[in-house]
């Protein structure tokens, strides 16, 4: 549905975030609040917490700066929301409404919005779950549906992850399958169909088999998609071990990105574990994050190049941050069509704490606990508490979005939640 109600939204002073002045080619970043706790949404009922959710998915943004994130109004239905960068904020569904192919819908996961404004996510309904686009043209429709006919045989069961839409306004999504082999299925929005791009007993290039799915691990670029699996020589020897990695499809089958005891481009070390949905971008670059050991061991985000192919790192824990001190922890990161990986990272040893950064050689901070809070929904003198890890970062890595928790001043309400948005310029 859509919502005429009026725009509740801060245009906002300019917030210029410092960055690193070795980057001769870093953006400068200004910031605005999109909204908080307590302020009406487009339906008038006041927002009561989190803009998304950890593990459900955060808010997403586009290269023009529209915004998609799910929220529970104080008192109302859970809603998914869509608030562009121009023009009015509406809801894009909502607990209780009619959702295509029928039934209602209940809660919302992994929105993701593309530079054409289509709109991809995946709805719990109150029978089933399924999976969805509303088109920026036309009216939403179910990609698939609990009970649907899968294309590799069987009926559709659960949907255990979903991609982020991609520009063709493809997506792909993780599904058990009743009758049938599960696996990772592809719409297709040129054709309109869907299509198996992996599945359980599929052998990989390597001599592999695929044992299982890691849920929610999926991604969508271009042309492929990768996924995190588990596998054996065979799945059916119940003495052989294990080994967990991420595969992508190719031309000409299922390739191996990166496998449990695989070296990294660390020297001296192998991958230990794979965290997180892998991430594709418009060259069908693979960006993932995996745990490492051997000489060293921590966190690192990997970049696997099919043009190659070749595997570099694009940053890891103890690296030094454009802002002082180390990154101690890394979350899940986002790919841009230019390379750039783009995560929140808890910061050692320096008073910013946190932040939000990209990195890819031409390392910068976006955002970090001691930027200046941006003014308007927020008064003057207020700071950053707390930036929670769920953001979305664009395609063109010009725009990013994230939640916060803000103290305002004393006397000012205290401390609430808002939703935030950043241009690089």
């Amino acid at each position: 549905m859509t919502s005429k109600s009026p725009v509740v939204r801060a245009i906002v002073a300019a917030a210029i975030v410092a960055v690193a002045a070795s980057s001769a080619n870093a953006l400068t970043w200004t910031c605005e609040a999109i909204t908080r706790k307590d302020l009406l949404d487009p339906a008038g009922a006041p927002f009561g917490g989190k803009f998304g959710k950890k593990r459900h998915g955060g808010p997403a943004i586009n290269s023009s700066g529209d915004v998609v994130f799910f929220a529970t109004p104080k008192g109302g239905p859970r809603r998914l929301y869509l608030y562009p960068n121009v023009g009015a904020p509406s809801i894009v569904a909502e607990q209780g409404g009619a959702a295509p192919g029928g039934g209602t819908f209940t809660q919302f996961r992994q929105p993701s919005i593309n530079d054409a404004g289509d709109i991809g996510f995946f709805g719990d309904l109150a029978s089933g779950e399924g999976v969805f686009i509303d088109p920026a043209a036309g009216a939403m429709f179910a990609v698939a549906l609990s009970g649907g006919a899968a294309p590799s045989g069987g009926f559709y069961d659960t949907f255990d992850g979903v991609s982020r839409i991609n520009a063709a306004g493809d997506i792909a999504f993780l599904a058990t399958v009743s009758g049938g082999p599960s696996g990772i299925f592809v719409y297709d929005a040129g054709t309109t169909t869907t299509s198996a791009a992996a599945l359980v007993g599929d052998l990989t290039l390597d001599g592999r088999e695929i044992c299982s799915f890691v849920e929610p691990a999926v991604g969508l670029g271009a042309t492929s998609t990768a996924f995190q699996v588990v596998t054996k020589v065979s799945c059916a020897d119940v003495l052989e071990t294990e080994l967990v990695g991420v595969y992508r499809t190719t031309g000409l089958g299922i390739g191996r990105v990166a496998l449990a005891g695989d070296p990294t481009p660390i020297g001296g070390t192998t991958y230990s574990n794979f965290l997180g949905d892998p991430d594709l971008n418009a060259t069908d670059q693979v960006l993932f994050r995996a745990t490492f050991g051997g000489t060293v061991s921590g966190t690192g985000l990997f970049l696997f190049d099919p043009v190659g192919p070749t595997t570099i790192t694009i940053a890891r824990t103890g690296d030094s941050t454009p802002v002082g001190g180390s990154l101690r922890t890394i979350t899940e990161p986002s790919l841009t069509d230019g390379s750039r990986a783009g995560f929140r990272a808890n910061i050692a040893n320096d008073p910013d704490h946190e932040g939000i950064f990209l990195y890819d050689g031409v390392d910068e901070a976006v955002v970090t606990r001691l930027s200046p809070v941006p003014v308007g929904i927020f008064l003057p003198g207020s700071i950053y508490k707390k930036i929670f890890e769920e953001i979305g970062v664009s395609r063109s890595g010009t725009w990013v979005t994230y939640s916060a928790l803000v103290k305002q001043p004393a006397g000012s309400g205290g401390a609430k939640i808002g939703l935030f948005r950043c241009e690089g310029t």
